[in-house]
């Protein structure tokens, strides 16, 4: 550990520090988290009948997917998943997860999902009431632990 001159200093570097293990390691718990809200939210759902998934490759649960921003106090994490015309050739920049996420858009017309919209599939609701009942603060804990040592964050 680095010596400081300042209470100035050492605040500095503390959220120095914070805002790393936001970037990594609280950041790919929080997408890990995420990736399990897809399989059980979206995928567990129902099976489509019109299409393949893409799943790992190009879908919901492709790491490119994930992008992580910092943000003023934080991070942004996003799912960046794109239709590529995969469902809608006149539109391949189409995010996908508001479509899932809020259960309207869906361009399947003899699909069963595409009969009850709106069909929401929260994955994003989900993470997020999961972070705030507390995983968010056990993903920090574990990541201060691991930059700094067991017992040395409260």
């Amino acid at each position: 550990m680095p010596t400081f001159k300042s209470v100035k200093e050492l605040e500095k570097y503390l959220q120095e520090q914070i805002m790393d293990s936001l970037k990594t390691d609280v950041a790919e718990k929080t997408i890990e988290l995420e990736k399990e809200h897809v399989k059980i939210d979206v995928y567990e759902e129902y099976n489509p009948t019109q299409y393949v998934r893409r799943k790992e490759d190009g879908g919901l649960l492709d790491d490119k997917n994930y992008l992580v921003e910092e943000i003023e106090n934080g991070i942004k994490i996003s799912n960046i998943t794109r239709d590529n015309g995969y469902a809608t050739p006149s539109d391949p920049d189409r995010y996908i997860t508001p479509i899932v996420e809020h259960g309207v858009g869906y361009t399947w017309e003899h699909s069963k999902i595409y009969q009850k919209q709106p069909y929401p599939r929260p994955f994003i609701k989900e993470t997020r009431k999961d972070l705030k009942k507390g995983k968010l603060k056990e993903f920090m804990k574990k990541a201060l632990e691991k930059r700094f040592g067991k017992g040395a964050v409260i």
